[in-house]
């Protein structure tokens, strides 16, 4: 018999065999949505990393973090260990925003689905 710890690296195998990246979301307060493609062996510090590029202070201090329930994403987990493979939405808390630029780049939510229908 296997007990929990081998089926669950068992299943974390399968997984980093099967898909070789992950699309995270990631939703801010006001609503708006930033999206990255990360590997599923980078650590959580890589999505803060990515964010920080984004904000209107990159020296700011926040969390990410998933839901339900609330659960603070370790910055030195692995993304596969945090269940975010193949694709998760996150949550940012913070006291800096998005950068102006960068939500006036923002691509209407409907317009982003007539382009993946038109994919599959």
């Amino acid at each position: 018999m296997f007990n929990d710890s081998q089926i669950k690296k068992k299943q974390i195998l399968n997984q980093l065999n099967k898909y070789h990246y992950t699309i995270i979301r990631i939703q801010f307060p006001d609503q708006f949505v930033l999206q990255g493609l990360f590997q599923p062996m980078e650590t959580v510090q890589a999505i803060k990393d990515f964010i920080k590029c984004y904000l209107t202070d990159e020296n700011s201090d926040f969390i990410i973090f998933t839901t339900p329930p609330k659960h603070i994403l370790d910055p030195n987990s692995h993304l596969i260990n945090e269940n975010l493979v193949p694709c998760a939405i996150i949550h940012y808390s913070g006291s800096s925003t998005l950068k102006s630029d960068v939500k006036q780049k923002f691509t209407d939510p409907k317009k982003v689905e007539l382009q993946v229908a038109k994919t599959r």
